[in-house]
């Protein structure tokens, strides 16, 4: 009968079908990284990103390919914008102190490394970073947002 036949439909990756959750959309996105297509991927990313605002993975997700793929900056960039939509959100603190490092801001990363301990203290609170010391300018490194002083 006709309830025996099924369908599947391929949408490009900058189109979220109208079932779509948040969880699966993004595994999808991770498989097309995980096998190469990582402009599709990046673009699947920012939809979900855009798609749904008030969730951290998609923009943590953009960093992570940004900086796989050697786009330090652009990684950098996404994790701030990580941590100042999602402030209690301790990866993309200890995400953006690792991107800081990697562009010589040496206090800043510390700084965001600290916060990231302190919300998170059983995962992040023995990061190498916590222990670097630095004398990078300021005005070659972003404003942090402030800490949470209370875990999530």
């Amino acid at each position: 009968g006709r309830a025996d036949n099924w369908a599947v439909t391929i949408l490009p990756p900058d189109r979220v079908p109208a079932t779509a959750k948040p969880l699966r959309f993004l595994q999808s996105a991770h498989d097309l990284e995980t096998t190469g297509r990582t402009t599709a991927a990046g673009m699947a990313y920012k939809t979900a990103e855009t798609t749904w605002p008030d969730q951290p993975t998609a923009t943590m997700a953009r960093g992570n390919l940004a900086w796989q793929l050697g786009h330090r900056g652009e990684a950098q960039e996404h994790f701030l914008r990580a941590v100042k939509r999602f402030p209690k959100f301790a990866e993309g603190w200890n995400n953006l102190a690792f991107a800081l490092q990697a562009s010589g801001c040496t206090n800043v990363a510390t700084q965001a490394a600290r916060c990231a301990a302190a919300l998170t203290p059983d995962r992040f609170g023995e990061s190498e970073l916590l222990k670097q010391e630095g004398t990078t300018s300021a005005e070659q490194c972003p404003a942090l947002p402030e800490c949470p002083r209370e875990a999530p």
